[in-house]
This record gives C-alpha cells, sequence and structure tokens, in this order.
C-alpha cells in the first residue's frame, strides 16, 4: 500500500468511526458529507495506483500530479471540517470524546498548510488549465 493513498484512507475510516460513534445526535446531511468523504479517499486510491502503475511500465506522469495534489489538500480539508462538525455537537455531550478531538484539531489545522506547500493550489490550478486543458496563459 502506498504512503499518501492510504493516509487518507486512514483519516476517511476514522471519520467513519467518528460518525458511526455519535450519529445519534448528528443530522441526516453528516452521514451524506462522511460517505462522499469515504468515496473520495478510495477514488485517490485508485488514481495514484494507476500513475504508479503507469510509472512503473516506463511511462511518465506529468500534469497530471498537479491533479492529484489540488485533490489530495481539499480532500484533507474536507474530512477534518467534518470531523470538526461531527465534534462541535459531540465534544458538548460526550466527555470521552475530548481526547479524540485532539487529533483531530490538530489534523484539521494542518489541513490548512496542503493547498500551499508542494506548490500553492492556485498554481497547481493554473498548470492544470494550461497543460491538460489547453488555456491560454493569460
Amino acid at each position: 500500500m502506498l504512503r499518501s493513498p492510504a493516509r487518507f484512507q486512514e483519516t476517511a475510516s476514522r471519520l467513519l468511526k467518528l460518525y458511526f460513534d455519535n450519529q445519534d445526535v448528528l443530522s441526516p446531511s453528516i452521514a451524506s458529507r462522511v460517505t462522499h468523504c469515504w468515496m473520495q479517499a478510495e477514488a485517490y486510491a485508485l488514481n495514484i495506483y494507476q500513475c504508479a502503475s503507469k510509472v512503473m511500465a516506463g511511462d511518465k506522469i506529468g500534469s497530471e500530479s498537479s491533479l492529484s495534489k489540488v485533490y489530495w489538500s481539499n480532500l484533507d480539508h474536507e474530512m477534518h471540517q467534518i470531523a470538526m462538525d461531527i465534534l462541535g455537537i459531540s465534544s458538548e455531550l460526550k466527555n470521552e470524546y475530548l481526547n479524540n478531538a485532539a487529533s483531530w484539531i490538530k489534523g484539521y489545522m494542518f489541513s490548512y498548510s496542503g493547498p500551499i506547500y508542494a506548490g500553492t493550489n492556485e498554481i497547481q490550478k493554473n498548470i492544470i488549465s494550461e497543460r491538460l486543458l489547453g488555456m491560454p496563459r493569460k
């Protein structure tokens, strides 16, 4: 298993557990958001495995890496935002979740750095538009 997809699959699994531990006090819309994130994490893993297979076959990946970077940084933030939404409700009701909240809060704060490091998402979107979509630079 590759590190990057595994990281997001693990976060999605933790998010799913957090949801199930608190579903009695959550709105039904949270279930949809959690499911969507889990599916996005799986889709990301499949995409990365496809890229790894291309590299192993001797092919090159180019601007596709920009798509992956924008995708994972948005996914990371979205998963942690949902966790904050869940914990915002449950932390007031159940004290045993406060320890679990600390790791989610750290992850949430760190998720703000994802769109910046490894090339800002704005730069990556420019690369995508120019190199993959063939749009003019200006």
